[in-house]
């Protein structure tokens, strides 16, 4: 056999992506071209690059620029291929350095000899590659909006704490970075079963969590950034148990006491890819949808770990090429990164439970409805997502102002809502998943009146009419952390609180738009997870443990039938095997 031709050569030596991102003025994450504008902008700064290199003599070298490269925060930024080296460049004077004294190219280990996860069986932690989002050099570095802040009602519990006028369990939650906003347990006892934990005090769906050793505020001294404290294994786990606290013991059972998730095992840094003291964040998931959680907490393999902040949910500051959120004044308008959540490909994919189902008493209205068969406005509160459930306005009159509501009956405390267009059920034919029909300004608008309806009218006060909530611009072409046609859900509140409502309706882009499903407050279903039996032998007799609630069950025969073993309900269950025969056991839950 002839032998396989060699690689191509790359096309260029040197590939050199440039930042040219531009975010409007007061943006969070700041804007890389901005800080630019000072040297005489990003072209002056691009151009005078790529003479320097012809100066100096360096062949095969491109330089582009790249649009968003999410370092915003150490930006503007520049990223050299095939290295993958990352530089900061604010004037002629950053590229001569970057082009005369370039970084020693050293070859990135794989990741897994920087990081591990270990999932527990039923339970999923992911995470992007994101490494120190948000950390700011400066005083009083602030972590963004998110569900474990004290200001949100959530209260930090702990093992220990060492103190000392600093390191206090109270830190994680305080919105604050740096190495004088970090929790470490009290290492002088010792501490021999260091946790840091949380409680919501209520259910919330947990799909974030994140959190770090220091990432901010290098102004506290001569250390900062704090590097150390960082590498060890951080174990995750969550309740569903009224009030969790530091008593809430490890039941393996959520309605009980502590299950774990998973395991993180920080092992090493590496600068352009992972940087242990740094705030990292990971999505979990129970069998893909969010979990249903009271409490988390991380347990730390050594009491001398630090973390400064633990942040759940936190908002997500969108890519404004593909995401636009606009309150209306007074309002907040937010998203913590949801994508697809309750997603199904299978037929009778279903939402979660809410407010706006018609289960529930709720009426869906709507403009006009093109109907042939499937797309009526009752089907926004069916409870089921997919294409032959979705409403769409007739376009054939056509619509010229279309738009789909639900009245609630009743005047209802509103925190979320969500809508998708075409978020399960791609059994349905060939086009599914539906992509099409997504794109465009949506108007969110509330009332309060009495019996709203198709016919109430626009006014701008909640108590006469139609309200602005906002506005939500879907456009450009997604993304893997945002697909357009999936259902999103949006945190909303007025004055920092819930939003009064009698009604709810949606004005959409076009009269061709088409929604699967409406939801209000909805309700993150508890996660069955099937029991893991595990069995070892000692002499004569069996040690049979089991993950979760349950009551050890034995038989003769696989088929049954099967018995309840006398006060086997908790594991682990020593049973003896002197008595002739096979045996077979499971767990009833």
């Amino acid at each position: 056999m002839a032998d396989a031709p060699a690689d191509p050569r790359l096309f260029y030596d040197r590939h050199i992506f440039m930042c040219n991102n531009v975010r409007p003025d007061g943006h969070p994450r700041g804007c890389c071209m901005a800080r630019a504008e000072a040297a005489g902008g990003f072209d002056k700064l691009r151009g005078y690059a790529r003479e320097k290199a012809r100066q100096l003599g360096i062949p095969n070298v491109r330089f582009n620029a790249a649009g968003c490269l999410d370092r915003c925060e150490f930006g503007p930024n520049m990223v050299i291929y095939p290295e993958g080296v990352w530089y900061r460049f604010e004037s002629q004077t950053d590229i001569d350095e970057i082009e005369v004294n370039p970084s020693e190219v050293t070859v990135a280990p794989p990741i897994t000899d920087l990081l591990t996860i270990t999932n527990s069986p039923g339970y999923t932690i992911t995470w992007s590659g994101n490494d120190g989002e948000f950390n700011i050099p400066g005083t009083n570095a602030p972590a963004p909006d998110n569900l474990a802040l004290a200001s949100r009602g959530t209260i930090a519990f702990g093992s220990s704490e060492y103190g000392h006028g600093v390191h206090f369990i109270t830190n994680v939650v305080d919105g604050l970075y740096g190495n004088s906003h970090c929790w470490i347990s009290d290492f002088t006892k010792p501490d021999t079963d260091p946790f840091i934990g949380l409680n919501f005090g209520k259910t919330i769906g947990l799909r974030t969590i994140a959190w770090g050793r220091d990432n901010g505020d290098n102004s506290e001294g001569p250390a900062n950034p704090n590097t150390d404290r960082a590498l060890g294994t951080y174990t995750l786990q969550f309740t569903r148990a009224a009030s969790p606290g530091a008593g809430t013991p490890e039941t393996g059972n959520a309605d009980t006491g502590w299950v774990t998730l998973g395991s993180l095992n920080y092992k090493a840094a590496f600068t352009t890819l992972f940087n242990p003291h740094l705030r990292h964040r990971f999505n979990v998931s129970a069998g893909g949808a969010p979990i249903a959680a009271t409490g988390v907490r991380i347990k730390v393999s050594s009491n001398t770990l630090a973390i400064d902040e633990v942040e759940v949910n936190p908002v997500v500051t969108p890519d404004e090429n593909i995401l636009v959120l606009t309150p209306a004044e007074g309002y907040r308008i937010a998203w913590d990164g949801n994508d697809g959540d309750f997603y199904s490909p299978d037929v009778g994919a279903a939402a979660p439970d809410n407010a706006a189902l018609a289960a529930r008493g709720s009426t869906a209205f709507g403009s006009t409805e093109y109907g042939h068969g499937v797309h009526f406005i009752t089907n926004v509160i069916d409870g089921l997502y997919g294409n032959s459930h979705c409403w769409i306005s007739d376009f054939t009159l056509p619509d010229t102002d279309p738009f789909v509501g639900v009245r609630f009956g009743k005047t209802l405390s509103v925190e979320n809502i969500a809508w998708g267009r075409d978020n399960g059920d791609d059994t349905e034919g060939p086009s599914n998943p539906n992509t099409d029909r997504a794109l465009g300004l949506f108007t969110l608008q509330v009332t309060t009146v009495a019996d709203p309806g198709v016919t109430t009218e626009e006014t701008g006060d909640p108590t006469t009419g139609w309200a602005p909530v906002g506005t939500i611009l879907y456009r450009g072409t997604g993304s893997a952390a945002l697909h357009h046609y999936r259902r999103h859900s949006y945190a909303v509140s007025q004055d920092g609180k819930p939003i009064l409502a009698t009604a709810f309706r949606i004005k959409v882009p076009n009269s061709e738009i088409a929604i699967d499903e409406l939801e209000v407050n909805s309700q993150i279903p508890v996660a069955q997870t099937r029991p893991v039996i595990s069995i070892t032998r000692s002499g004569t007799a069996l040690q049979i443990s089991w993950t979760g609630a349950g009551t050890l069950q034995t038989a003769d025969q696989v088929t049954g039938s099967w018995a309840d073993i006398q006060g086997a309900t908790q594991s682990p269950q020593t049973i003896s095997t002197s008595a002739a025969g096979q045996r077979y056991f499971r767990v009833r839950q």
